[in-house]
């Protein structure tokens, strides 16, 4: 009697110390993929890529949008202004910011409603401290795109190679219906 409850004991001890371990194996890895998942952020893309791999129909609105002429809202030096001025504020397709003015994309704006594109042009690396938080970008329901647009040599060489880091490190948080592109544009 003393050896089968010994070994009952023992089978039971064991059972739940494997089950312990089978947690404590599991657990880390947990950790580390909720800790991480959520600093990821969106998937940036080059424009060109973009533009390549959207299906017909969204690839030709995106190239429309960036390269186009829509009516736009202007966010530079703390201000606000709407480009042309017999454009009525709910026909409104395209945010323009500059770096200084990006805090002005989280404030209520019933003019933002219709954006489907914000541009944010990066002029200088003293510019890329920006922080877009793509998870607080709630005033614009229709926001289909961010697009940033680097006008120096970011990379040295004009190569757009590093453009994807920086990005990442720009834009935070999360929100899958906002694809995130990027370009190298510079003039010569």
């Amino acid at each position: 009697m003393k050896k089968y409850l010994c070994f009952t004991w023992l089978k039971t001890v064991l059972n739940d110390s494997m089950k312990k371990i089978k947690v404590l194996k599991v657990l880390p890895a947990l950790i580390f993929i909720m800790t991480f998942s959520g600093l990821a952020g969106q998937q940036p893309e080059r424009l060109k890529d973009a533009l390549i791999v959207l299906d017909e129909e969204e690839g030709s609105n995106l190239g429309s949008l960036v390269k186009d002429v829509y009516p736009t809202i202007i966010l530079q030096n703390g201000n606000h202004v709407i480009a042309g001025k017999e454009t009525p504020s709910q026909d409104i397709l395209k945010a323009y910011c500059s770096a200084s003015s990006v805090n002005m994309l989280y404030q209520d704006n019933p003019q933002f409603e219709k954006v489907e594109l914000i541009k944010l042009t990066i002029n200088s690396s003293e510019e890329t401290w920006v922080d877009i938080d793509l998870s607080q970008l709630n005033n614009f329901p229709l926001l289909k795109y961010v697009y940033l647009r680097f006008t120096y040599d970011a990379c040295n060489g004009l190569s757009d190679s590093c453009l994807e880091n920086i990005v990442r490190e720009m834009v935070t948080g999360t929100n899958n219906r906002i694809k995130v592109v990027y370009e190298l544009s510079i003039l010569e």
